[in-house]
């Protein structure tokens, strides 16, 4: 088992009392696009607007632990091979992936009218739990500017989303956006009738200047091992050993 493994496992079981109802689950994460792919693996535990992820191996931007108590407003980046651990405080609207948009010296533009689409097509059992599944579809057309020249291209996406109506959402839940405001006003009114906790996340997306060659992003998210568990208040802290000292965020 790895190390990370067992610290969670240890914390689990031997953080005294008091406890409160949650969830425990492992996730993986896996990102491919042309340039690049990558595996993410690890635990969270989520009580109310808490939440601790513990990843296996070298999380992002070589954090062990992600710790928030307050809906992921703030959270506690953790290293424990440094032994030292960060604040993060989140501001402003969350950035919207760049897979949404054209590459542009001066940003794009959606060219007439986008297409927003959602359907639900029934139920499937994700993790042991019944899951409704929903399909978000998206295309649109964009202009942009490179090296003074205006350029076009369109964007075909779509989102698959597995919730658990009978789970709290999580805390650390983040809507599909694109950055472009007239497509998330619509998929805002669509975020609206997605309920509960979601335990899968596949989301696709195509873009392609006119004439060019196609270039196709995915990110999908699994839950497994997913179960309600009680939780120990103590789980949600910063670790307190002596060893443990705070370093500005981003140092």
């Amino acid at each position: 088992m790895q190390d990370g493994a067992v610290r969670f496992l240890l914390t689990m079981l031997l953080i005294a009392a008091p406890l409160r109802a949650g969830v425990v689950y492992d996730f993986v994460t896996t990102i491919e696009t042309p340039r690049f792919s990558s595996r993410q693996t690890g635990r969270v535990a989520v009580e109310g607007q808490s939440y601790r992820a513990d990843f296996d191996g070298r999380g992002s931007r070589d954090i062990d632990v992600v710790i928030s108590r307050d809906g992921d407003q703030t959270a506690v980046y953790v290293d424990l091979r440094r032994c030292n651990w960060s604040y993060r405080n989140r501001v402003g609207p969350i950035r919207s992936s760049r897979f949404f948009h054209l590459p542009s010296d001066e940003g794009d533009a959606v060219i007439g009218q986008p297409v927003v689409e959602h359907r639900i097509e029934g139920v499937e059992t994700i993790a042991g739990f019944a899951a409704t599944k929903h399909v978000i579809d998206l295309r649109y057309r964009l202009v942009g500017v490179l090296a003074d020249t205006a350029v076009r291209g369109s964007v075909v996406a779509r989102a698959t989303i597995w919730t658990v109506d009978t789970l709290p959402p999580l805390p650390m839940r983040r809507d599909l956006r694109t950055g472009h405001p007239t497509i998330d006003e619509q998929l805002s009114r669509v975020s609206g009738s997605l309920h509960g906790m979601i335990v899968r996340h596949e989301l696709e997306v195509t873009r392609a200047f006119d004439e060019g060659p196609p270039q196709t992003e995915r990110t999908i998210t699994t839950v497994s091992n997913l179960r309600v568990a009680a939780l120990p208040d103590s789980l949600f802290a910063v670790p307190e050993e002596a060893s443990f000292v705070q370093r500005a965020p981003g140092g």
